[in-house]
């Protein structure tokens, strides 16, 4: 029962007695610096537009890598941006390459954007 007591208080941070480890020589986590790229405000508390376009700037290097690679979900995401012009310049021809090797790889958001094209009306 002593034992139960004493795990349970040290448990809930209660310190139920003299520790046998100094409070000096217990292991600290060390603080690690934030890289300047990921600090929450790098560029300032007035900067959120420039922080957005950034972010949106990485995510479309992002999907490109993944798509030049010929991952399942860069190649979606690419033929959608190409096919709504998010990010790049609207090229149809490329979106449905892109969209129809997606959905060769069995992307089933890429198959219901292709299935959406072919059923929305022509401008």
């Amino acid at each position: 029962m002593m034992l139960f007591a004493l795990l349970s208080a040290s448990w809930h941070g209660r310190d139920s007695g003299p520790s046998s480890v100094p409070a000096e020589a217990k292991p600290q986590a060390p603080e690690l610096p934030v890289p300047p790229a990921l600090a929450p405000n790098s560029l300032g508390p007035g900067d959120k537009a420039e922080r957005e376009t950034a972010a949106a700037t990485r995510l479309l290097a992002y999907h490109q890598e993944l798509a030049a690679k010929g991952d399942t979900y860069g190649l979606y995401q690419m033929g959608r941006r190409y096919l709504h012009g998010d990010g790049v310049e609207t090229n149809v021809s490329k979106a449905l390459d892109l969209l129809g090797k997606a959905a060769q790889q069995g992307s089933a958001a890429a198959k219901a954007e292709l299935e959406e094209f072919a059923n929305s009306p022509r401008k």
